[in-house]
C-alpha cells in the first residue's frame, strides 16, 4: 500500500502514498503510521562477539537458578559464580549486576541459612514426640481458654553494644572504654500474644529462684484471677522449690519448652530485638558522651516491641513446632 523511501524518479505520473493519506485510511494517527514505517526498514543491528557471549539461552537460565547450582555454590560471591559460569559454558559470559538482576527476575533472595538438628533416628524419634506432646500442651490451654504467658530471662552486659557503625575512611568512632566495661543487668519479662509485651523486672545480678518466685507473684497481680499457662524453658532458677510451691498457689500450670530448642521459644525472637534497640542506644549515648541509664535504656527498648510483632514471633514458633513434629 506504502512505497517508502523509492529509488524511482519523481517525475513519473504515478502517486504514492503520503503519511497523511495512509493514516487517514487506516484510523491511525500520522504518527502511529511514520513508526510502523521506519520500523519495518530499519536495518538489523548485527551483535558483536561480545554481545552475543552476553546474550543467554533457557539453557543458561535454568543452569543458574536450579537449586543444584545454589548449593553449590553456596558461600562463594557473586564474582566467582560468574567465573565458575564461564568455566562451564566457555563462549558466555555474565556480569555480576546481571547475575544479581537475574536472580531477583526468579525469586532468588539472600536468605538466612535454616539449622535442623540433625540427630540419630532414635533421639529424632524422642524428639518428635516431645514436640507432638508440647503442641498439644499448648492446645489443650488454649481449649481451656488459659492465658499463654511466655516468660525467660535475658542479659545486659558489657558486650552488649554495638561494635560496627559508619565512619570516614581511616578513622574509627572512639568511645571510653571505661565506660563500656561497666553494668551488668539481668532482665525477666513476659509476653504474651494478646497483648505482647507485659510485667518487667530487672535485677543488677544474675536472677535467682526467690527471684522468679517473687515475679510470679507481682505477676498473678497484673493477670487477675483469669487461669494462666506458664511456657519456660529447662532452667535450674524455673524448678527451684521456692518457686514449685506457688505454682498451685498461683492457679498457674506449666508448660516447659523442649531443650536446647530456643526456637520454639517466642520471646527469645523478641529479646533479638530488644538487645539491638539497646545496643544501639548505648553506643549513641556513648560516642556522644550523653551519660547512659542502663534501667531506662531497657525500659525504652522493650517499649519499641509492638504487641503485633510479639504475635507475629508466637505464630512463627508454633508453626516451627508443629513443623517438627
Amino acid at each position: 500500500m506504502i512505497r517508502f523511501r523509492t529509488t524511482q524518479p519523481t517525475s513519473k505520473s504515478r502517486k504514492y502514498a503520503t503519511y497523511k493519506t495512509t493514516a487517514s485510511t487506516l484510523n491511525l494517527t500520522q504518527n502511529e503510521v511514520q513508526h510502523i514505517c521506519r520500523k519495518a526498514f530499519k536495518p538489523q543491528r548485527t551483535l558483536t562477539n561480545k554481545q552475543l557471549a552476553r546474550k543467554l539461552d533457557q539453557e543458561h537460565i535454568d543452569f543458574l537458578i536450579s537449586p543444584f547450582t545454589l548449593e553449590k555454590w553456596a558461600g562463594i560471591t557473586m564474582k566467582k559464580r560468574t567465573v565458575y559460569f564461564h568455566r562451564k559454558f566457555v563462549n558466555k559470559q555474565i556480569a555480576v549486576t546481571s547475575l544479581r538482576r537475574l536472580y531477583l527476575q526468579h525469586g532468588i533472595r539472600c536468605k538466612k541459612v535454616r539449622q535442623e538438628k540433625v540427630m540419630p533416628q532414635q533421639t529424632r524419634q524422642n524428639f518428635v514426640q516431645k514436640c507432638r506432646s508440647l503442641v498439644e500442651d499448648i492446645e489443650k490451654a488454649k481449649r481451656e481458654g488459659r492465658l499463654i504467658i511466655y516468660i525467660d530471662e535475658v542479659n545486659f552486659t558489657k558486650r552488649s553494644l554495638l561494635l560496627r557503625e559508619w565512619s570516614k575512611k581511616n578513622s574509627n568512632l572512639t568511645v571510653n572504654q571505661e565506660e563500656v566495661y561497666v553494668g551488668y543487668r539481668s532482665v525477666l519479662a513476659s509476653m504474651t500474644e494478646e497483648h505482647g509485651i507485659g510485667l518487667i523486672k530487672i535485677h543488677e545480678q544474675a536472677c535467682t529462684g526467690e527471684d522468679v518466685r517473687d515475679y510470679l507473684k507481682q505477676l498473678r497481680g497484673k493477670v487477675g484471677d483469669r487461669p494462666v499457662s506458664l511456657f519456660m524453658d529447662n532452667a535450674g532458677i524455673h524448678k527451684k522449690s521456692c518457686v514449685k510451691e506457688w505454682w498451685s498457689k498461683l492457679n498457674m500450670e506449666m508448660i516447659w519448652n523442649i531443650g536446647y530448642s530456643p526456637e520454639f521459644q517466642p520471646i527469645e525472637a523478641v529479646f533479638s530485638k530488644v538487645k539491638r534497640e539497646f545496643n544501639s542506644q548505648r553506643l549513641n549515648n556513648l560516642v556522644n558522651k550523653i551519660g547512659f541509664n542502663a534501667d531506662k535504656a531497657i525500659k525504652a527498648a522493650f517499649k519499641t516491641i509492638a504487641a503485633d510483632h510479639c504475635a507475629a514471633c508466637v505464630r512463627k514458633s508454633f508453626f516451627l513446632l508443629k513443623r517438627e513434629s
